[in-house]
């Protein structure tokens, strides 16, 4: 056996259900239950793996499929994550369009323009690092950039986050949380621009929707029992519902 990093292969598989499914402050069920499963290979420090999710979102894709892979080297009480995870939507169903200010069309008619992408699916790059700084205190941070984020048109995402977590010894109880920011940006001159003023194109004024940047937290305790993990949790936001439309 060729062995890169003093390890063979190792593998790791589980399931979630959860009452919503929310990511970044958003919920991407609508407010109902969820289930997710992943299988995750890794070889030394090197890994790749799938995790489908099931969704309920605008524009009626049959999943959210995540597929990623990357690095992540441990160093004691130090743990680094690098890589990149792609989020597909297969079987997407509705592009919805705007046609002056209202209505919003799921069709295309002259003069209309897109609001969301045909095909939402994008990439995302991303870095993490988590420090045990006791045997009850570990605290860590989280970096992810879209580099077209959500399919929009080379619309650039960010979104940074601190978290920490308290374990309570040998109880199998700990309390963790988090706290981040995403900056969406703006879409490109193709979704959103307005019809009203067709000459803002020739003028080089043309620009496309404008994303709300907002932050997001979440704080909750968990309880550890042999290979299951129980977890109550609250999650809020500061985008509105206008933004989030």
């Amino acid at each position: 056996n060729f062995d890169i990093f003093g390890a063979g292969f190792d593998y790791a598989f589980g399931a979630k259900v959860q009452s919503d499914y929310i990511s970044r402050g958003i919920s991407q069920t609508a407010h109902r239950p969820s289930a997710t499963a992943y299988g995750e290979l890794r070889y030394g420090w090197l890994y790749a793996g799938v995790q489908p999710w099931n969704v309920k979102l605008p524009t009626d894709p049959l999943m959210e499929l995540d597929v990623y892979g990357g690095i992540r080297p441990t160093w004691g009480p130090l743990t680094l994550d690098f890589g990149v995870i792609g989020y597909l939507y297969p079987g997407n169903k509705t592009q919805y369009f705007l046609a002056g200010q209202s209505p919003v069309l799921t069709f295309f008619t002259p003069w209309a323009t897109a609001t969301t992408a045909k095909d939402p699916s994008y990439l995302e790059v991303y870095g993490k690092t988590s420090w045990a700084l006791n045997d009850y205190l570990t605290i860590g941070s989280a970096t992810y950039y879209a580099p077209n984020w959500n399919n929009y048109g080379n619309t650039k995402g960010l979104y940074n986050e601190i978290n920490a977590k308290v374990t309570f010894g040998e109880t199998g109880f700990s309390v963790s949380g988090a706290f981040g920011h995403s900056y969406l940006g703006r879409a490109s001159w193709q979704y959103g621009f307005s019809y009203v003023d067709p000459a803002q194109f020739f003028t080089g004024y043309a620009r496309g929707l404008k994303f709300a940047s907002y932050n997001s937290w979440n704080l909750g305790v968990s309880y550890n029992y042999k290979v299951a993990t129980f977890d109550l949790r609250y999650y809020g936001s500061s985008l509105g519902k206008e933004g989030c439309a």
